[in-house]
């Protein structure tokens, strides 16, 4: 909830972050805000690289 405005920003819904496919194409900014977001909740980040096509 803490980066809504970024993810809406993007063209995303909450709904499409939650199932979001690994395959997904998310740039550079939007990633690191959502890892922002996680590293303050969960003190953990997302690897870019788990997000590439397989």
């Amino acid at each position: 909830m803490k980066r809504v405005d970024d993810i809406r920003g993007k063209g995303y819904t909450l709904k499409e972050m939650e199932d979001l496919n690994p395959d997904i194409d998310i740039d550079e900014e939007l990633l690191e805000s959502l890892n922002v977001a996680l590293s303050e909740l969960y003190e953990m980040t997302v690897d870019e690289a788990l997000l590439a096509a397989h």
